[in-house]
């Protein structure tokens, strides 16, 4: 009970300081880093939308840093920084009390210009992830966990990521026109 009152404790928190940020407008293309989270409750399901995300745009990839939470305690250790751009996060890497490990906070505490969440359903692992990760914009995909991101861009949950990725930068294209 402890434990779900601390976490939502922090989420709350987070939320607050989200609402009384001013975002920055940028691109994909001009964004100087992005990070990417994506959620699964297994690691063969990632496995599958990897092949998809690494065909994506050329030399997108190469800005973007990709947070990938396994919603298991079984992902092999010598699988999870197997990138140096991935970085595969299970339950494992979160403590009795919500706190993140030492070994995952220096990745997530880069200075990132974008932050898009991939992942239609998200859960209070990814959305603490998510806050321990300064950017200056972030963009969500569920409208439900709208307070957690400066934008949202909601697509049906059966469209492939690529067609969720270009609905982004349609946006965000216009918005900073």
């Amino acid at each position: 009970m402890m434990l779900k009152r601390k976490i939502q404790n922090k989420l709350t928190d987070f939320a607050n300081e989200v609402k009384s940020n001013h975002p920055v407008l940028t691109t994909i293309p001009s964004a100087g880093k992005v990070c990417m989270f994506f959620s699964f409750n297994t690691l063969q399901q990632w496995q599958e939308q990897a092949a998809i995300v690494k065909n994506w745009e050329n030399g997108m990839l190469e800005k973007c840093t990709i947070f990938c939470y396994i919603n298991s305690y079984k992902v092999n250790d010598t699988l999870k920084m197997s990138s140096s751009n991935v970085c595969l996060i299970s339950k494992k890497d979160f403590s009795f009390m919500g706190d993140i490990s030492k070994q995952i906070l220096p990745k997530l505490n880069q200075p990132f210009d974008l932050l898009i969440d991939m992942s239609a359903n998200v859960d209070e692992h990814v959305l603490l992830l998510q806050a321990s990760t300064p950017a200056k914009l972030r963009v969500g995909r569920n409208p439900q966990q709208a307070m957690y991101y400066d934008m949202v861009v909601s697509v049906d949950d059966s469209q492939p990521i690529v067609f969720y990725l270009t609905q982004v930068e349609k946006y965000l294209t216009q918005l900073a026109k």
